[in-house]
């Protein structure tokens, strides 16, 4: 299990669009058994463009939030 909390949409967008990253997160799908985003709260339309250009399975809880 692997998570990450962002404060503000841009913070996700600033990873997410590092190539680094991608390639990381790339590498990881192929291991795992599974592989999933779950967003909490509120965010950006552009952050669920990304995480759907990403072709991962996601889940938007819009109205929680974390802790």
């Amino acid at each position: 299990v692997s998570s990450a909390v962002y404060l503000k949409s841009d913070d996700f967008l600033f990873r997410g669009y590092n190539s680094l990253v991608q390639e990381n997160a790339e590498k990881q799908t192929k291991l795992a058994m599974h592989f999933s985003i779950e967003i909490y709260g509120n965010v950006s339309d552009e952050v669920i463009e990304k995480t759907n250009s990403l072709e991962f399975p996601l889940k938007h809880f819009s109205t929680s939030s974390v802790g």
